[in-house]
């Protein structure tokens, strides 16, 4: 609006607005001119996410499919990893499924900006049957001699008893044999340290583990001096009958790398 000075007098215009408030909008009205400041809807607000998947082992697992919101689908890699970015921030569904292992769907709060979603521990993926894991490491002790670990656990996931029956590790070298369960003492030394696991005698001795139970055996202590590098096997004989023929049971052969860790748990990081 222009206003202008003639001479030595000066006009003055006064205006009176009218300010009328509603949802949304706000009215202005200036002598007969109206308007209208409409209030614009603020951005949605997006999110990143990380996923890491571990084992109720403690175990990394890549190669599962994770599906974000019905429609976003990533593969964690070897480290049990995946990400994804560009997601609306709120509540969002999210499924995991993984060959051997039990499907999870549930809802996942995700704030703006990076967000970090860990599976382990109790909510770990789970075996969908029976499931063994193995690792061997060493380490030094007092002297500085290099001692040799092997850590066994072993997981039920199925809807009946495992009995397991034979447990060895074979070790480089001449290829020797470690039989972990050669007397009856030795598989209530094998299932010590947990308070799931029982031996029964009969028809033979074997390592009763019930349904959805995790068994983690006392740690083994390997022969000779470790080299890294160097492979151990283990062989684990089970089964849900223990009328069924030996040479028909089901048998896990896994092998692990020997590697130093410094902190006696191979799990971690």
């Amino acid at each position: 609006m222009r206003s202008s000075l003639t001479g030595a007098k000066a006009v003055r215009v006064l205006l009176v607005l009218v300010l009328t408030v509603t949802a949304g909008a706000m009215l202005v009205r200036m002598h007969g001119f109206e308007l209208q400041v409409k209030s614009l809807p603020v951005v949605q607000q997006t999110a990143g996410i990380v996923f890491e998947l571990r084992n109720i082992f403690g175990d990394h697992v890549g190669g599962a499919e994770i599906v974000v919101a019905g429609r976003h689908k990533i593969t964690t890699d070897e480290f049990g990893v995946a990400s994804l970015s560009g997601v609306s921030a709120g509540d969002v569904g999210v499924s995991i499924s993984a060959p051997g292992y039990r499907e999870v769907s549930l809802n996942v709060h995700l704030s703006p900006g990076k967000n970090l979603v860990v599976f382990r521990n109790e909510t770990a993926l789970v075996p969908s049957g029976f499931a063994v894991d193995f690792h061997v490491y060493w380490n030094t002790v007092s002297g500085g001699l290099a001692k040799a670990i092997a850590e066994i656990s072993l997981y039920n996931g199925t809807n009946v008893p495992v009995y397991v029956t034979e447990c060895d590790v074979v070790y480089p070298g001449e290829a020797s044999t470690l039989r972990l369960l050669d007397s009856e003492q030795a598989f209530v030394d094998f299932g010590v340290m947990s308070s799931v696991a029982d031996v029964v005698s009969h028809p033979e001795t074997a390592l009763k583990i019930a349904s959805g139970r995790v068994v983690q055996a006392s740690p083994v202590v390997l022969p000779g001096t470790p080299k890294d590098g160097e492979m151990y096997t283990l062989r684990l004989v089970s089964t849900h009958d223990l009328s069924i023929p030996r040479d028909q049971r089901n048998i896990v052969t896994l092998v692990d790398e020997m590697d130093y860790d410094g902190d006696w748990d191979p799990h971690v990081p």
